[in-house]
Order: C-alpha cells, then sequence, then structure tokens
C-alpha cells in the first residue's frame, strides 16, 4: 500500500552484496513520492470535503429544482447587502392556490383588482369600520373585522337583516375563519416597536353572541391561511407560525432575515409552505426530519436593483 515501508530484499550471493545500495536508494525515493502523493490526496480530500460542507451550511440552494418560471434564489444579505436594503421598498407579491392546489404568485396590484368585498349590501358600515376587511357569515348573521393600521380596528356582529349591531373587539382584526372547532379570530399590530397579536373564538347562541380569549401569538399575524386539515398556518414578520385545531401555537421556522410586510401564506399539496412579501418569495421545504429547509425567491430581472425616493426599481439580470 502506498506510504508503508517494506523490507530490504535479501540478495542470494556474495557478489551482488555490493549492489544492495542501488535498490535501497531506488525504493527510498519510491517511498518518499509515495508519501507526498499519499498527502496531496489527503489535502484533496479534506478540500472537497470542506466544499461540500460548505454547500450544505447554505442550503444546497442548487438542489431546488421547482423554482417558479421567472425566479431565482435570491442571495443572502452578506453576498448583497445593497439588494435587501432595497427590497424593503420593492413590489409586494402574492401566493395563492389555484384549482389544483398548486402555488401561483401574483403581483400585489392585480390581487387588488381581482379581490371583490363579500361584505352584503344591506349592512350599513359606520366610519370606525374603516380600513381592510375580514368576513364571515355565521348561523345567525355576519361578522366583520376591521384592520386599519395604526389607526385602529374592530370585530362587529350584525343580524341577517343588518338590522341589529354589536360590537365585540377593538382590536385590529387580522382575519377571521370558521374550523372544525369553531370561529377562530385573529388579531394584532405591528407598527414601529410594537408587535402583538392573539387568538379569539366566536361563538352564537339564540340568546346572545360572545367573543373568548383563546391563546397569544405573541407577534402579529401579517397573513394567514386555512390548510386542509383544520390548522391555520400564520405568517408573522419574524416567523411561519401553525395554530393548531386544538388551540396551540407551534412555531415551524424562524428564518434570520426579517420578512418584510408579509401579504401571504399557503401551503401546496406537497406540504411546501409559500409566504409572499415585498420583493421576496420565502419558500419552506419539509425535510425527513419534519423541520423546514428556508429558500429566499426573487424575480430573475432583480439582480440589480435601484432605489430613489424610497421606491426599488429592478433595472436588470
Amino acid at each position: 500500500m502506498l506510504g508503508n515501508r517494506v523490507p530490504t530484499p535479501e540478495f542470494p550471493c556474495q557478489a551482488c552484496e555490493r549492489n544492495r545500495l542501488i535498490p535501497t536508494v531506488i525504493w527510498n525515493l519510491l517511498t518518499s513520492a509515495s508519501r507526498v502523493i499519499s498527502m496531496k490526496c489527503i489535502v484533496l480530500t479534506v478540500f472537497l470535503s470542506a466544499a461540500t460542507i460548505a454547500i450544505a451550511q447554505r442550503g444546497v440552494d442548487t438542489a431546488v429544482d421547482d423554482v417558479p418560471n421567472g425566479w431565482i434564489i435570491a442571495p443572502s444579505r452578506a453576498e448583497n447587502s445593497e439588494l435587501w436594503h432595497c427590497a424593503v421598498y420593492g413590489d409586494s407579491w402574492v401566493v395563492e392556490k389555484d384549482k389544483s392546489d398548486a402555488i401561483k404568485i401574483t403581483d400585489w396590484n392585480s390581487f387588488l383588482q381581482h379581490t371583490r368585498s363579500h361584505i352584503p349590501p344591506n349592512l350599513k358600515l359606520s366610519e370606525e369600520t374603516k380600513g381592510r376587511h375580514s368576513v364571515l357569515q355565521t348561523s345567525d348573521g355576519w361578522l366583520i373585522g376591521s384592520d386599519a393600521g395604526e389607526f385602529g380596528g374592530g370585530l362587529w356582529w350584525f343580524s341577517r337583516d343588518g338590522g341589529e349591531t354589536r360590537k365585540l373587539l377593538s382590536e385590529n382584526v387580522k382575519a377571521i375563519y370558521e374550523t372544525p372547532k369553531g370561529i377562530i379570530v385573529l388579531t394584532g399590530l405591528a407598527h414601529l416597536s410594537l408587535n402583538d397579536g392573539g387568538v379569539y373564538t366566536f361563538s352564537a347562541t339564540q340568546d346572545e353572541v360572545k367573543i373568548k380569549w383563546l391563546v397569544p401569538i405573541g407577534r402579529s399575524p401579517e397573513a394567514s391561511s386555512l390548510d386542509g386539515n383544520g390548522n391555520i398556518l400564520i405568517a408573522t414578520t419574524d416567523s411561519v407560525l401553525r395554530l393548531t385545531f386544538d388551540g396551540k401555537i407551534e412555531t415551524l421556522y424562524e428564518p434570520k432575515e426579517t420578512l418584510v410586510y408579509p401579504t401571504s401564506v399557503e401551503v401546496d399539496r406537497t406540504g411546501t409552505i409559500s409566504v409572499g412579501m415585498r420583493f421576496f418569495i420565502l419558500q419552506l421545504k419539509p425535510n425527513q426530519s419534519g423541520l423546514y429547509v428556508g429558500h429566499w425567491l426573487m424575480r430573475d430581472k432583480c439582480t440589480k436593483t435601484k432605489l430613489s425616493k424610497y421606491i426599488c426599481t429592478c433595472v436588470g439580470r
């Protein structure tokens, strides 16, 4: 084997003794050469191993084979801090599920154009209910939630004919869902140093309608959706959570980067979670251990950006 010492060969005749020096010298030279070759092999092996580890620690970006058309893996902040600074002022993206439960990506303006208000025309809303609305029909009426950011919000119950109204909450309502365990209301606000949120349950009987505190979220639920198992996926500014049907909050992923103004979160038929936000899409893929591996995606035409008057513009590849 290379690098192993082999005994000097014995010679059968005395006349050959004087020639022992020659093969001995040659053998020593060959042994030294083999050691050098072995050392180079070791160095090469270590180098390749280090390279492999480095790729793995970066999330194996090259292994992502289902990046949406027109999108690429984004560089890290360390690789392009200017791009990440610009992204805060970029366009917003929305992730939605199509009829086959696959994820489609829509820009914010197009999303608003095909999003219609579901508030019945017979319900008379006051100025107090301004902002973005969440609407859900109940067994005996309607729940209307409002979110006007730092300007306030609330939750109202309207009778079916609109003749009776009750204010149930004075908090910003982010979403209302009907789940197998009942009606869930998500509230919260992320503004300046304030970032908090919580979960309520709603119930109605013939005699009363009431709201009940369920569990704190600890962060404002900026985006959310109902999955196929009765759980609610939640995207905050610094985490992706799951509210289970029995009222527990589970942390699915905590990225090192801030989720910049999340707009939407969905899970597709493969279990991959996508979060829409400004400039980026965060894609979370489950591994065999049940953990999620995150990949930040951006438009392929935005490798070069320009920030002017607080507007981030993509200027080319």
